[in-house]
């Protein structure tokens, strides 16, 4: 398969499950795994197409934004680094053990069960429509810890951030905003902490197959889906559908496991 094509399909990947509560990390992992690339050439991708859904959740929320720069919104500026407190920590402290040992397609469909879990058994389809005004450190820090625990490849951070969020009570589009607004430094920080292993890699020995067009190209692909499926999402919660991808998320992880059992 043309080197073309594996980007677009990566990256309109990247753009739907990073929205949709399916996990993008961990489809990106299995399908990187099968198209061949190497280690390198996958934090190179990784950086190229999380910046380009990273940039989708700017400017969608982009007067959420402007908003927090005003002093009567400090409060929720404060509380999103109080919510990215538990990511950075997990984050920096598996990034080793992840690198090496849970991204294997095992690991991967195990997690994808457990995003599956979160979805139907914690996710509340009637919240009592808290406004995010409310929001508080405790509310905040949850929904924090549950973002750390989707740094595990399989675990959907969108949906576990939004189904703790309107188990807490908040509305589905208020659970949302939080959601997103709160993975802006959590995904850039990410993006950054890669970012610096494909500097100390050295530009001779990074690059492979991947070239800078391509993450361009993988770039725009994602931002442009990653748009899309936001907007999608959206409408999804107002319908308070959010537990019917578990079905999906268990299938996927039927077939991944069955692969590694049984497949050559």
């Amino acid at each position: 398969m043309d080197d073309v094509v594996k980007v677009v399909i990566l990256a309109i990947v990247q753009g739907i499950a990073e929205f949709l509560p399916i996990s993008s990390s961990g489809h990106l992992a299995v399908l990187s795994k099968l198209f061949g690339f190497q280690d390198d050439e996958n934090v190179l991708m990784s950086i190229a197409l999380h910046a380009g859904t990273l940039l989708s959740i700017i400017l969608y929320y982009h007067k959420d934004l402007l908003s927090m720069l005003q002093p009567k919104n400090f409060k929720l500026a404060l509380l999103i680094g109080l919510g990215t407190i538990p990511a950075v920590i997990v984050g920096l402290g598996l990034k080793d053990m992840m690198d090496q040992f849970v991204n294997t397609p095992l690991f991967i469909a195990g997690f994808f069960c457990c995003t599956a879990a979160i979805l139907f058994f914690l996710h509340n389809r009637e919240p009592i429509g808290k406004p995010l005004k409310e929001i508080g450190p405790r509310d905040a820090l949850a929904i924090g810890v549950l973002q750390a625990i989707a740094i595990l490849p399989g675990i959907s951070r969108s949906g576990s951030t939004i189904a703790i969020a309107t188990r807490l009570g908040y509305d589905h589009e208020d659970a949302a905003r939080f959601s997103f607004l709160l993975g802006i430094p959590a995904i850039g920080g990410a993006v950054v902490l890669y970012l610096k292993d494909i500097l100390e890699m050295g530009a001779n020995e990074s690059g492979g197959s991947v070239t800078l067009p391509l993450l361009f190209l993988g770039f725009v692909v994602s931002f442009v889906t990653g748009y899309g499926a936001l907007l999608c999402l959206i409408k999804i919660l107002r319908k308070g559908k959010l537990h019917h991808f578990a079905i999906y998320l268990v299938c996927i992880a039927i077939i991944l496991a069955g692969f590694t059992f049984f497949g050559s």
